[in-house]
């Protein structure tokens, strides 16, 4: 779908994303000093070239047939993390831009950006662009489809337990897709059971060990809407310590800070400011001399109950170690949003148009692409101690190719 140019001009724009960051305008200057430049000749990079080319990128959605062909080389059972984010613009001439709920609290009309990570190779295999104000449901939905068209059928979808819901958990096993994911506990079956195994779970005959982490692992079954799945709650010991000093550190720091205010007018506001969130966990007295802020000792109590406690639902055949690590590999699609939203520069771009919105995502996520295969090449060699991503380039940075006239 691409002339030998034009594909030649991406995989350079994509390298200038990679190794430098630079800006659409000064990607041609770069060009003309690197190796590629005497490789491919000239390219046609100048600023309007550019725009071109990102809008023909994005009116062709080169991202399917590029899954397409990724998924084609990966032929064995996946297993599949997904996840969405916001990219927020300031641009007023994107239609794709909505307001919904911004992952990053900017105060800013966003798109959400969905991706599919393969865990094996660790690196991303597709995305999607969505209006900001499609719901996680959506995506999922799609996201799936989207899978099922491109041939895949045997895998495992790994999910943060935002898109846990009786919808989505009914989806999942109406396809018969194999999943691991999150439970959160706003669910009146779920809080029945953390609050049973508070103290039925610290027992010798549930002690597992997980990378040097002592954890006590017992296998439960929840109904959610009217379907019954699999669960495995973990407790952490170590993780409820953990959780238990910062939250009385947090008690702790609002009880002074309120109590530090002087009485007056806007008294109410500011003890609002400093105590959101928490309103539940304390009585507060203001009389016309001192402020008081007494700390709610059995509502303290019901929550550090069920600090260090966590289940993680899936369909299939996992054991409890499996469960966890795969669930554990999730920090690999939250560091590709990171590396995407941040050292590509993709968050808030000054882009105008839709097309060439979608054509500059397709941009970073080549570079994206590329950069996790590097890192994932590192940490098969045990490099990764050593070489940061940053460090690598500059230690390759030391190469210099001398052309001679002959």
């Amino acid at each position: 779908n691409l002339g030998k140019k034009q594909a030649e001009s991406v995989i350079t724009i994509s390298l200038a994303r990679l190794l430098k960051s630079l800006s659409l305008n000064n990607i041609e200057d770069w060009y003309e000093g690197t190796w590629l430049f005497h490789q491919n000749g000239a390219l046609p990079l100048s600023s309007a070239s550019v725009s071109r080319l990102l809008a023909d990128i994005g009116e062709k959605r080169l991202q399917d047939k590029l899954a397409s062909h990724l998924i084609d080389k990966l032929k064995s059972k996946r297993t599949i993390l997904y996840d969405i984010t916001s990219v927020s613009s300031y641009s007023e001439l994107i239609r794709l831009l909505e307001w919904g709920y911004n992952r990053d609290n900017l105060d800013l009309p966003q798109i959400n950006l969905s991706v599919i990570l393969d865990k094996e190779e660790g690196i991303p295999l597709s995305y999607e662009i969505y209006p900001g104000s499609i719901n996680d449901v959506v995506t999922l939905q799609n996201t799936m489809k989207k899978i099922r068209l491109m041939g895949v059928s045997d895998y495992t979808i790994v999910l943060d337990r935002g898109f846990f819901s009786i919808g989505n958990v009914e989806l999942l096993l109406e396809n018969q897709t194999d999943f691991i994911m999150a439970i959160p506990e706003r669910y009146e079956a779920v809080e029945k059971i953390v609050s049973s195994m508070i103290k039925a779970i610290e027992k010798p005959r549930y002690l597992k060990k997980f990378n040097d982490e002592i954890l006590f692992v017992k296998e439960v079954e929840i109904k959610i809407g009217n379907k019954q799945i699999k669960a495995f709650c973990y407790y952490n010991p170590a993780r409820a310590q953990q959780e238990r000093d910062s939250f009385y550190k947090r008690l702790f720091n609002i009880k002074e800070q309120i109590e530090k205010l002087k009485p007056d007018r806007g008294i109410r506001r500011k003890i609002e400011d400093i105590i959101r969130g928490l309103e539940k966990y304390f009585f507060i007295q203001v009389n016309q001399e001192v402020v008081t802020a007494q700390i709610k000792e059995k509502a303290v109590a019901r929550r550090l109950n069920r600090k260090g406690i966590y289940l993680i639902a899936y369909h299939g055949n996992y054991s409890w170690d499996t469960c966890l690590a795969s669930y554990k590999e999730k920090e690999l699609i939250e560091r590709s949003f990171d590396i995407l939203k941040n050292d590509l520069e993709f968050t808030t771009p000054h882009i105008h148009k839709d097309i060439t919105l979608k054509g500059l995502m397709f941009i970073c996520f080549i570079a994206l692409i590329i950069r996790m295969k590097i890192m994932n090449v590192l940490k098969k060699a045990d490099l990764l101690k050593t070489y940061s991503f940053e460090k690598m380039i500059i230690q390759l940075k030391k190469l210099n190719a001398i052309a001679m006239d002959n």
